[in-house]
């Protein structure tokens, strides 16, 4: 028995039944960055979400009146964000 993934899937459900009972639908979302059956995620939400961030910057580097400049440097800044949640949590 995977203990982990047993209490995962417990705290999954509560959320979801604390949610229904509170009006509010659930936001939070888990991701197993081992699983099997998904082998690029650890990728995706790294490496992959890190080109994307630094991409944003440069266009707004390289174009500092950009109409979506504040957009962009609030996205990747959040995606730094994540990737540090990210490193914490491994």
């Amino acid at each position: 028995m995977d203990a982990m993934a047993e209490l995962a899937g417990i705290r999954d459900r509560l959320d979801t039944v604390l949610a229904t009972m509170g009006g509010q639908s659930s936001r939070r979302v888990v991701v197993d960055l081992d699983d099997p059956d998904e082998p690029d995620l650890h990728f995706v939400l790294t490496a992959a979400r890190r080109e994307w961030a630094d991409d944003l910057r440069h266009q707004v580097q390289d174009a500092p009146e950009h109409p979506n400049r504040a957009d962009f440097l609030r996205w990747a800044e959040a995606a730094e964000r994540l990737h540090e949640r990210i490193d914490e949590a491994l």
